[in-house]
C-alpha cells in the first residue's frame, strides 16, 4: 500500500504528529481491517529534551492493552527532527521486537540515552535500528515517521499471517558489544560447560554482526549499496566502558598457552587436513594438490605448441614428482613412466620454443639454465619454483586459472542469492578464515606449526567448513569467495534461522592477479545478488606497520572497493585480531593517533576520512 500520497497535503508543515498518527491509524484500520485486526496503539510523542519522558512512556506501553499488541511511539529529537519507535508485545507483556526508525539523512542523533533507559525496563531486549528511506530535510521527518510506522505495522501483520518464521536480522541492534575486539583474551579449557557457554557467545556475536547490513536491491553495474542499518561506533568514555563490560569472557574461547604440535603421524594428519599444517617446503610444496595437477594437465593438453604449453607441462611434471604416490590412483591424468626423462625432454622443447618465439632475454635464459641445473641435481622443489617464476614472467595473467576462479565465484554467487550474508574482508593473514571457523562452531586449539603460533580448528562439525582452511603462514589459503551457512541453533541460539558467512581472499593477496581479479568480481557479485550484506573488516596487529601505514592502506582499499562508502559506513564492523594483551586497550588511542597524523591529501578525501 502506498502511504506517501496520504501526506502530500501536509508536507513541510510542523504537524501535530500525535493527532495525525492516530487519525491515519484509524483510517487504515477501517480500510484494511484484515491487516490491522490486532491491537495497535499510538502513544503520545516523547521529546528528547524532557527528562524521563521516554522511560515514562515505556512503562505506559507495558500496561497498554492486553495480549499481542503493537505500540507506536513518535520521538522528537529536536525542532523538526522526528523519529519513531515500534514495540511488539506478546501475551506475557514481554517485548518480541523493538524497532527504531530515523528518516533523516546524515542524522547526528545517536540514541544512547534511548537504549540505556530502554535496557533499564526491558533488560533482555535490544532496541534495534530499522532501515528506512532517508530524506535530507528534517521538516519531512514527521510525515515520514508516520509513514514508516504504519508501513512497518502492516508488514508485521503480514509476517504474522504468513507465519514465515523469518528472523528480523535486517535490523541493527544498539547492544554495545564492540565488534572491534580481539577474539583472544582469556585462558579457556575445553570442558563441556565451557563449550556450551562458548556456543551461546558465538550466537550472540553472530547476531550482533548480522544486525547491520547493506541492502543491495538498487545495485546495477557497480557495487552501489543503500544503507540498511547502522551501528554506533563512538569514542565517548561511556561507550568504551559499556564496551568493556559487555564483552563476556565466554566469548574468548581459544587463548590457552600454545603447545608444541606433536610429531605423531595421526595428529599431524588431522591438523593438516583442516589447517594446512603440512610438511616443510623443502619436502613438498603445499600448493600442489590433485586439483591443481588436474588443472595443469587439462591446460597443456588443450593448447597448441608454444612456450606456454611447455612451461605448464613442466609445472605438471615437477608437481607430480613432489606429490609422489599421491597421484598414482588418479585415472584422469596420464603420468609418464619415465618422468625424469620426460622432464628433461620438455626442458629441451622449451628452449626450442623460446628461440622460435624470440623470447631469449638474459633473464629468461638464466631461469631456464638454473632450472636445468636443479633438475640434474634432482632438486625438484627448487626447479618448480624457478619454472613458476618463468611462467609469471611470460604469462603475467593465467587466463585458464582466472576462468576457473570466476566459475567458483559464480557458484558462490548462486548460493548467496537473495540471502543475508556477513562478508569478511581484510588482508591476507588477518584471521578471516579462523574467525569464520570460530563463529561457525569449530573448537579452536592453540598449536605451534613450524615454529609459528597458530590457532587451528579441531572437532569441525559444519560440513561447509571443509572448504575453509587456516594457516599460520604468510601465503593465503583462500582463493575465491567461500560460503559457510551457520544455523543459529547449532551455535547456541534459541531461534530458528541462519546466516551465511563469506570468506574472501585477502587484500593484496599473495596468490597472484588472478585471485585479485576474481576476488573483486566475487565481492561485487556478492553485494549485487544477495538480500543484504554485513561487511566485517579484520585488522591484524601484525599488519599495522610503522606509523600505522597498514591501517591507512587497508582504508584506501575498502574505499576503492565500495563506491559511495561514506553513505554506508555505519554498516561496517571491525574486528581487531592478534593484538597482544598489553596492546588491546590501546586500539582506540591508536585510531585517534592515525586520524591526527593524516596528511592534507588524505584529509581532503571525504570517503577515506569517514572510513578512518
Amino acid at each position: 500500500m502506498d502511504y506517501s500520497t496520504s501526506f502530500e497535503s501536509s508536507r513541510n508543515q510542523n504537524i501535530d504528529i500525535d493527532t495525525v498518527l492516530s487519525a491515519r491509524l484509524e483510517e487504515f484500520k477501517q480500510k484494511l481491517p484484515e491487516r490491522f485486526s490486532k491491537s495497535i496503539y499510538a502513544m503520545k510523542a516523547v521529546h528528547d529534551n524532557v527528562p524521563d519522558e521516554w522511560k515514562e512512556r515505556l512503562l505506559q506501553a507495558r500496561n497498554k492493552g492486553n495480549g499481542q499488541r503493537v505500540i507506536l511511539i513518535p520521538y522528537n529529537v529536536e525542532s523538526f527532527h522526528w523519529t519513531g519507535i515500534l514495540l511488539k508485545f506478546n501475551t506475557d507483556k514481554n517485548i518480541e521486537l523493538a524497532q527504531f526508525m530515523d528518516p533523516v539523512e546524515y542524522s547526528k542523533f545517536y540514541p544512547e540515552k534511548l537504549q540505556n533507559q530502554f535496557a533499564e525496563i526491558y533488560p533482555d531486549v535490544s532496541l534495534r535500528w530499522s532501515f528506512v528511506e532517508k530524506h535530507r530535510d528534517p521538516r519531512q521527518s514527521a510525515n515520514l515517521t508516520i509513514e514508516y510506522l504504519l508501513k512497518a505495522t502492516e508488514e508485521l501483520q503480514l509476517t504474522n499471517e504468513q507465519d514465515t518464521g523469518m528472523s528480523h536480522s535486517h535490523e541493527r541492534t544498539f547492544d554495545h558489544h564492540s565488534a572491534s575486539s580481539s577474539l583472544i583474551e582469556e585462558d579457556r579449557s575445553f570442558s563441556t560447560s565451557t563449550m556450551s557457554q562458548s556456543h551461546m557467545a558465538k550466537h550472540r556475536l553472530l547476531k550482533q554482526i548480522s544486525n547491520s547490513e547493506f541492502e543491495p536491491s538498487e545495485i546495477q553495474d557497480a557495487p552501489k549499496v543503500s544503507l540498511k542499518a547502522s551501528q554506533t561506533h563512538q569514542s565517548s568514555p561511556q561507550y568504551h566502558k559499556q564496551d568493556r563490560n559487555s564483552n563476556n569472557r565466554e566469548e574468548r574461547e581459544f587463548s590457552r598457552e600454545p603447545r608444541t604440535l606433536i610429531n605423531s603421524t595421526n595428529e599431524t594428519r588431522s591438523f593438516e587436513s583442516h589447517s594446512s599444517s603440512s610438511q616443510n617446503s623443502d619436502e613438498i610444496d603445499r600448493s600442489v594438490t590433485k586439483e591443481s595437477l588436474r588443472n595443469m594437465y587439462n591446460d597443456f593438453r588443450s593448447m597448441p605448441p608454444c612456450s606456454e604449453k611447455s612451461i605448464i607441462n613442466l609445472l605438471y611434471l615437477l608437481s607430480v614428482k613432489l606429490m609422489g604416490r599421491m597421484t598414482e590412483s588418479d585415472d584422469s591424468m596420464v603420468i609418464p613412466s619415465q618422468i625424469d626423462t620426460e622432464i628433461a625432454q620438455q626442458l629441451k622443447y622449451l628452449k626450442e620454443r623460446l628461440k622460435i618465439e624470440e623470447l631469449q632475454s638474459i633473464g629468461i635464459q638464466n631461469l631456464v639454465e638454473t632450472c636445468s641445473i636443479n633438475v640434474k641435481d634432482e632438486n625438484w622443489q627448487a626447479a618448480l619454483t624457478i619454472i613458476r617464476k618463468l611462467f609469471k614472467q611470460l604469462s603475467p595473467l593465467n587466463m585458464q586459472e582466472l576462468f576457473r576462479l570466476i566459475e567458483k565465484v559464480d557458484d558462490a554467487a548462486h548460493l548467496i542469492k537473495d540471502k543475508n550474508i556477513i562478508l569478511f574482508l581484510g588482508e591476507t593473514g588477518s584471521g578471516k578464515s579462523t574467525t569464520i571457523h570460530f563463529l561457525a562452531g569449530s573448537q579452536m586449539q592453540p598449536v605451534i606449526v613450524n615454529g609459528l603460533n597458530h590457532i587451528t580448528p579441531v572437532n569441525i562439525r559444519n560440513p561447509d567448513l571443509r572448504k575453509v582452511t587456516t594457516s599460520p603462514f604468510a601465503r593465503s589459503e583462500t582463493r575465491y569467495i567461500t560460503t559457510v551457512t551457520v544455523n543459529f541453533k547449532h551455535v547456541g541460539g534459541f531461534t530458528d534461522g541462519d546466516i551465511i558467512l563469506c570468506d574472501t581472499p585477502g587484500f593484496e593477496d599473495t596468490n597472484g592477479p588472478e585471485v585479485d581479479i576474481a576476488n573483486g568480481i566475487g565481492v561485487v557479485r556478492a553485494v549485487k545478488g544477495c538480500k543484504s550484506v554485513k561487511p566485517v573488516v579484520l585488522i591484524s596487529y601484525k599488519s599495522i606497520g610503522d606509523r600505522c601505514r597498514g591501517v591507512k592502506e587497508l582504508a584506501h582499499v575498502v574505499v576503492g572497493l565500495i563506491p559511495g562508502i561514506k553513505d554506508n559506513i555505519r554498516a561496517f564492523s571491525y574486528i581487531f585480531t592478534k593484538f597482544p594483551d598489553s596492546e588491546k586497550q590501546t586500539i582506540h588511542a591508536l585510531l585517534r593517533d592515525i586520524n591526527d597524523e593524516l596528511n592534507e591529501e588524505e584529509k581532503s578525501n571525504a570517503s577515506f576520512m569517514i572510513n578512518i
